[in-house]
């Protein structure tokens, strides 16, 4: 109200006020501030379209020369890229060689695994299996249907490739129980009888030998490996070199062709420089009232805020209107009647390059007004291609001229693409073994527990015996205490309980050999014992079972000397798997590369010559002048135009923040007649105290 303000602000409204008049100042600052940098590059545009008509009367003399330097130099580049794309399959022999060796080291794996397997499980039976291999075949418990070993998900299959319950099926030995295998003693493996102890001596009774379930997963996952593994010829399919010096003469029999079109149109570019003429003088002229343009319509707000700025912080009332005035003259006298008068040259301006087609637009509507009709058809054909094949083209159609397209300059350096060799990345699919593309999943997932296998583990026989036939007719084993355990047939207490002693299992071997001046019991005779093992004059009725646990000593290292072998292969067989896979991913990126940058570089000469033959300079002339006149100079207008706008818009909201912050400058400097508040309130409680005794009275 009024003049002077009439009411005390709190300070909360003070500060709103306030962030709200620094918010609006700082749009005005952002609106003026862009407008300014429109007209900048206004000036820039301008100056750029000048110079673009200017240069336009050189195209002629410049377009034979650049195409034939462009060919030369097409030529060399073509060349020497192409040459450096073959030593991309540097890696290939390695690869190649590489492959070979872990071929055969799978190969020797596949033996030392099988060596395991019928170690363990034993031999060829004459009589029950006709001679034949004797392994064990795993069966399901519920279908009692042979089973086979899913690598990928760890788990065993049906024949009908549905997954079994069991996770350790039982095995059978296919033709009855296999022979057990013989120790270097001449002696069969411990772990295919039954061993007990009676009163009248020490019995083994052979029942059958064990079957080796992680020796068939080892297996199959060997077998998988030799299947995986890509092939000598399926690596050399990745040899693909390029003749790199037939680039030459492929590119000099399609600039030939394109020569023949080049000649029929220079005569156009002095039709493109006559008609610049004009378009200079007009630009020249606007370039000498840019300065005071500037100023006028964006100088003046810059103004008006430095009085705001000046004006907030020193309580100033009076520069904070002067503010507001200036403003509204700003926008009375400049912002809104730039604006309006700002259209009379703008929109046509903008009209104007619409109609002009751009480079790769339609041309069919600016040519038209060639015609008198208003039908193309009626227009001169050189016109029609000028524009359509040249001029507005970004890829260029001086090709059509002689029948030709980018399409089928590709066809004519088809060679060179390698992208028709390869189908990446179905090529590497099964070719390349790398850690994201594992060929060899089948080893990756069961490495460590073919390496973590060892004869300490009761359930490869050692310290192991059949203990009886199941219901499903499988062999059911004890595993452990065969040896040392809790049972009274348990060898050390058989042998301890006839000598009266405490030997452990350590102790009765070291004694079996101890008057010997060699390892008696590894002597070989296939019918008896050398007297030296375990003699009787020592162990008395314990020397069978005695001898009996030598061998299972002997079975025990006989059997890790298998499984070391076995290992070893399978380290070795890692490294290289691991070494193939590092050569693989190098050369899968190589070979994607290489396709890659075939592809890149034929798609490169076409493009080149496309672009030699889209008559590069009258593109040139016509993309010069048409791109900062219309497609920046004209952009700068409508900023300009616009911002003129948005600038005086921006001032509207701030003339009611101004005759507030003015108000508020007024009350921190004295002026102003308000109540103090703080009296009012306490008359307004002095009051209501009143008012409620008077009604506390009349109560009573």
């Amino acid at each position: 109200g009024g003049q002077l303000p009439s009411r005390r602000v709190r300070q909360g409204e003070i500060l709103r006020t306030e962030l709200l008049t620094v918010f609006c100042g700082l749009m005005v600052a952002a609106m003026t501030g862009i407008g300014y940098r429109t007209t900048v590059q206004m000036r820039v545009d301008i100056d750029a379209t000048v110079a673009a008509l200017e240069g336009a009367g050189n195209a002629p003399a410049l377009y034979r020369a650049s195409a034939e330097q462009g060919i030369v130099e097409l030529k060399l580049w073509a060349v020497e890229e192409l040459a450096k794309i073959n030593d991309r399959i540097y890696g290939l022999p390695e690869l190649i060689r590489l492959s070979k060796e872990t071929n055969q080291t799978f190969m020797r794996l596949r033996n030392r695994t099988t060596n395991v397997r019928q170690f363990i499980e034993g031999g060829t039976n004459a009589s029950e299996g006709g001679g034949k291999d004797n392994p064990c075949v795993f069966y399901d418990t519920t279908d009692a249907v042979p089973l086979h070993y899913d690598t990928r998900i760890l788990l065993w299959r049906k024949p009908d490739g549905n997954e079994s319950i069991d996770v350790n099926p039982p095995g059978f030995h296919e033709f009855g129980n296999a022979v057990p295998s013989y120790l270097e003693n001449g002696r069969p493996a411990p772990s295919c009888f039954i061993h007990s102890y009676q009163q009248s001596g020490y019995f083994g009774e052979f029942l059958g030998c064990p079957c080796c379930r992680e020796c068939v997963i080892a297996e199959v996952v060997v077998d998988e490996v030799l299947t995986a593994l890509p092939s000598e010829a399926d690596l050399r399919k990745l040899n693909q070199i390029l003749d790199a010096e037939q680039a030459f003469p492929d590119i000099e029999a399609l600039f030939g062709k394109l020569s023949q079109g080049i000649t029929k149109l220079d005569e156009w570019v002095s039709l493109v420089n006559d008609r610049s003429k004009n378009v200079k003088g007009v630009m020249r002229t606007t370039l000498q009232y840019m300065d005071a343009l500037q100023f006028l319509v964006w100088g003046t707000s810059w103004i008006a805020l430095f009085l705001l700025l000046s004006g907030m912080p020193a309580n100033s009332f009076k520069l904070v209107y002067w503010c507001l005035g200036l403003g509204a003259l700003i926008c009375g006298l400049i912002l809104f009647p730039v604006f309006g008068f700002g259209s009379i040259l703008t929109i046509p301006y903008s009209d104007l390059c619409q109609g002009l087609p751009k480079s790769g637009g339609d041309t069919s509507v600016f040519l038209s007004t060639f015609s008198p009709t208003g039908d193309l058809q009626d227009v001169d054909p050189s016109t029609v291609a000028l524009f359509q094949d040249c001029l507005t083209r970004v890829d260029g159609r001086l090709w059509s001229i002689v029948s030709m397209d980018l399409g089928l300059i590709k066809e004519d350096l088809a060679r060179f693409d390698l992208s028709r060799r390869f189908e990446i990345p179905k090529v590497f699919e099964t070719t390349l073994n790398t850690q994201v593309r594992d060929l060899t999943y089948a080893f990756t997932n069961h490495f460590d527990s073919i390496a973590r296998m060892t004869s300490d583990n009761k359930i490869f026989g050692y310290d192991s015996m059949p203990s009886y036939i199941g219901d499903s007719g499988e062999l059911v084993f004890q595993n452990g205490g065969v040896i040392e355990g809790s049972s009274s047939d348990a060898l050390a207490n058989v042998i301890n309980n006839i000598l009266a002693s405490n030997m452990n299992e350590r102790q009765v071997l070291n004694a079996c050999v101890l008057r010997a001046t060699t390892d008696a019991c590894r002597s070989k005779d296939p019918a008896v014992y050398d007297p030296e093992c375990c003699p009787a004059d020592r162990f008395r009725e314990g020397q069978t079972p005695a001898r009996v646990m030598y061998d299972y000593s002997i079975y025990k290292d006989r059997l890790q000397t298998l499984m070391t072998e076995m290992q070893t292969e399978l380290f070795i067989g890692e490294n290289q798997i691991m070494e193939a896979k590092r050569l693989s991913t190098s050369l899968e990126y190589n070979i994607t590369e290489m396709v890659a940058e075939s592809l890149k570089i034929v798609n490169t000469i076409s493009n080149q010559l496309d672009n030699i033959g889209s008559c590069e300079s009258f593109n040139s002339v016509y993309s010069r002048v048409r791109h900062p006149m219309c497609e920046r100079l004209a952009d700068s207008l409508d900023s300009f135009w616009v911002l003129s706008f948005l600038s005086a818009c921006a001032w509207l909201p701030l003339f009611f923040f101004l005759n507030r912050t003015g108000k508020i400058a007024m009350l921190r400097r004295g002026l102003g007649k308000v109540v103090d508040a703080k009296k009012k309130a306490r008359e307004k409680m002095k009051n209501k105290v009143s008012n409620l005794a008077g009604d506390d009275s009349t109560q009573v």
